[in-house]
């Protein structure tokens, strides 16, 4: 359906292994996933981003922007349409204010809900809608709940992963619940609802596994007690990195389980719901 990568460092890396030249590369996934690209990268706190509607795998801009990424939190995205056409203003990731959203799956029936999730969407926030997909308007929508809960305008150190999940699990709820509930297969039809995304500000991040697909790597640094070599849980990382396909070898990755969040605070501090990870 589509193809996701988002990292969080706690310095500024490079990334053109994911982006570029691993065996599941996105450009290498973008042969499958061919209805554009995008990639945002956050440069003194302000996220840059870059999009075309063309595959990442003929793309000489994607090449070259993947080889000069030099960040502490990067997004990038490889689309295979659902809904609306192969546009910019249709490609992932999508931005509002700091904040950067990209989502691999499909609300069904989503022609037929699309007026009662902008009717949820606060006014304010609505007017900022330019494409015509169904996650943008999920983006938004998460973005009206962030803001009744006073997320939306807190500091970046203030945020953490577990106080973002609380603001917008019953957003996903709800559209889960509207659309027939959140399909479990990653490999079902692809007109059932599947709500995977990842979603930051450059400081805090975290990925929901919505149906399709989504691993982490986060290997453990030297934290108080911990002796485990994985951080996911228990600790702090350096690196953190989420995939809809790991990048390189799949045995240093975990995958999240359905319905499961995880993600990392400003300090790097890893969290999970009780929920994303097989015991």
């Amino acid at each position: 359906m589509c193809r996701m990568f988002a990292l969080r460092s706690s310095v500024s890396c490079r990334v053109q292994e994911s982006l570029l030249d691993a065996d599941k590369s996105l450009q290498r996934l973008s042969e499958v996933n061919p209805h554009g690209w995008g990639v945002g990268q956050y440069v003194q706190g302000v996220p840059e981003i870059v999009k075309s509607p063309e595959m990442a795998a003929e793309s000489p801009v994607y090449s070259t922007l993947s080889n000069q990424i030099d960040s502490s939190c990067v997004v990038a995205h490889v689309r295979r349409a659902t809904h609306g056409d192969h546009t910019v203003a249709n490609t992932h990731p999508f931005q509002y204010g700091r904040w950067l959203f990209a989502h691999n799956g499909n609300i069904a029936d989503f022609d037929d809900l699309r007026a009662t999730l902008l009717d949820e969407i606060a006014p304010s926030l609505r007017s900022h809608i330019v494409g015509t997909t169904d996650s943008e308007v999920l983006f938004y929508r998460l973005l009206t709940a962030m803001s009744d809960a006073g997320v939306l305008g807190k500091e970046a150190d203030d945020i953490g992963p577990q106080v973002l999940w609380e603001s917008i699990s019953s957003v996903v709820e709800r559209v889960a619940e509207l659309a027939g509930g959140m399909h479990d297969d990653p490999d079902g039809p692809s007109d059932e609802t599947y709500l995977t995304f990842v979603l930051t500000d450059g400081s805090t991040l975290i990925g929901h596994q919505g149906g399709k697909s989504l691993f982490v790597h986060a290997p453990a640094i030297n934290y108080g007690d911990q002796t485990k070599s994985w951080a996911v849980g228990q600790g702090a990382t350096d690196h953190f990195l989420l995939a809809s396909e790991p990048a390189h070898n799949p045995r240093m990755w975990a995958s999240i389980q359905h319905g499961g969040v995880v993600g990392v605070s400003p300090d790097m501090t890893v969290w999970t719901s009780s929920n994303a990870l097989a015991v």
